[in-house]
């Protein structure tokens, strides 16, 4: 009874990431480059914490395009954070500028290596890369498919 309690509670304490799906926006937005307004979408990466503990995470790598449109160096405030258990977090890519705004049946993929962690004692990483198409007249409905993974290490 000891080592089903024991192996209970280890399992339990392992930390968990998992994919959830793309959050997408599109807007003028400002191109400082150019000091004008230009189309512009945003893809966001939904990642959920289906586990029991407390974990953080750091995008170590993400690359995103829409119709081989995509940031060179792209700049971001922050590589992560904390996700609580059965909760989720969106992390967005930067504005990408368009040369004009989105239809349905147009896309990308989006491509990342995500590090996680309850411990830094040890820390596992997400991988994965997928393609992804509008769907919609509002364009409000995204769907994706794997193209490779996730994998986990």
């Amino acid at each position: 009874m000891a080592i089903a309690t024991r192996q209970s509670v280890e399992l339990q304490s392992i930390p968990y990431l998992a994919f959830a799906g793309l959050e997408y926006a599109n807007a003028k937005a400002q191109n400082l480059a150019s000091a004008s307004e230009h189309p512009a979408v945003r893809i966001g990466v939904q990642l959920l914490n289906p586990g029991q503990v407390l974990i953080q995470y750091e995008v170590e790598a993400i690359t995103v395009t829409f119709e081989n449109e995509s940031l060179a160096d792209p700049k971001f405030d922050n590589r992560g954070g904390y996700i609580h258990p059965k909760s989720e977090t969106i992390f967005r890519y930067p504005w990408i500028f368009v040369p004009a705004f989105p239809k349905p049946g147009q896309g990308g993929e989006v491509q990342f290596k995500i590090n996680f962690w309850s411990s830094t004692f040890r820390i596992s990483h997400m991988t994965a890369r997928l393609r992804y198409t509008l769907q919609g007249a509002d364009l409000s409905r995204v769907e994706w498919q794997f193209l490779d993974g996730p994998t986990y290490a």
